[in-house]
Parts: C-alpha cells; sequence; structure tokens
C-alpha cells in the first residue's frame, strides 16, 4: 500500500513537472513591436576620416513585427551626434533572425542575427555638403523578456554607408526597451 502511494505521487510529481515544462510561453509572440534605445558608436572609418577616432553617443527607435517565432521585419531609424565630427542619420529595413526559436520557442532569453539595407545621411567633413546614399547593417542582439509584452534589448551592430558615403564605417552598442504587443 505504502509502494503504491509513492508511486502515485512520484507519478503526480513527474507529470506535473512535466506539463509547466511544456506549457508554451508567449515571449517572442508573433504580431508587432516597437522599441528604442541608446548606443554608443565607436568610429571604424576609412578614407578621407581616417585620421578621427572620435566615437559619439547615439539613438535609434524600431517599429517591427515578428511574422513568425523566427523571423522579424522591421525598420529602423538611427542618429548619430558627433560621428567623425559629423552629424548623421540612418534608416533601414531589417530581417531579424532568431533561430534558437526552433529548439526553444517562446523562451525569455532570444538571442538574435540582423541583416538590414537601407538609406544614410552624413556630412564627411565640415567643408563638405551632406550627402545622402545607401547604407548596410549586420550585427547581432539578445532580447531579454522581463514580461510577456516588455524585453531589454542589448544589440552590437556595424552600419557602413554605400556609394559616396563607403568611407563612413561604425559600430554601435546599444541598450534599449522593446514592447511586444
Amino acid at each position: 500500500m505504502v509502494r503504491s502511494f509513492v508511486a502515485v505521487l512520484v507519478l503526480l510529481a513527474f507529470s506535473a513537472g512535466s506539463a509547466s515544462a511544456v506549457e508554451p510561453t508567449d515571449h517572442g509572440h508573433i504580431g508587432g513591436y516597437a522599441g528604442i534605445n541608446g548606443s554608443y558608436a565607436i568610429d571604424n572609418s576609412k578614407g578621407r576620416v581616417d585620421n578621427v577616432t572620435f566615437s559619439s553617443g547615439a539613438a535609434s527607435a524600431w517599429l517591427g513585427y515578428r511574422i513568425d517565432q523566427i523571423l522579424g521585419l522591421e525598420a529602423q531609424g538611427e542618429w548619430s551626434n558627433g560621428l567623425h565630427k559629423i552629424d548623421g542619420w540612418d534608416i533601414t529595413a531589417n530581417l531579424n533572425w532568431y533561430p534558437l526559436q526552433w529548439w526553444k520557442p517562446g523562451y525569455w532569453l532570444q538571442p538574435f542575427l540582423v541583416t538590414g539595407a537601407g538609406f544614410m545621411s552624413a556630412k564627411p567633413t565640415p567643408k563638405e555638403s551632406t550627402d545622402f546614399n545607401g547604407a548596410f547593417r549586420l550585427g547581432g542582439g539578445i532580447d531579454f523578456y522581463v514580461h510577456e509584452h516588455w524585453s531589454i534589448r542589448f544589440k552590437g551592430e556595424w552600419v557602413t554607408g554605400i556609394g559616396r558615403l563607403s568611407d563612413v564605417r561604425y559600430a554601435p552598442i546599444s541598450l534599449g526597451a522593446q514592447y511586444s504587443w
């Protein structure tokens, strides 16, 4: 009788633990999201601004849509103050890939890879006029979900101008907040 009772208790404990382990969470669910962050942009330019090593603060905001658990599409705008002793901004359309979501969907910790392309505006030297041309973005980050809808985002990227702005390159390291609905 005691063995049966112990066996039932073990079976109940195991099934309760199994149920909670497979119970789905809603972190990174399919739908819209928006966020803001502050960055420290490290100058890694070449060519006509090669001797300038000044880095700057930056800020960005994004609006996106999580298409499924492993893919998000977003529009990101970023402004850098004083990078290369100039002010500049870029707007890119990004694809965010969440490869570990195949393994553990809905987990509170979600690393991702970023690829994006868009436009950049910058004034390469104080004597030149403002240029406007293409931009490319590549990087990675982690979303730390602190709530079903709120996450803290840490991201490191590399951004480069294309065409006339190919000499403007920087690496923003950012920390911000994101809300998913």
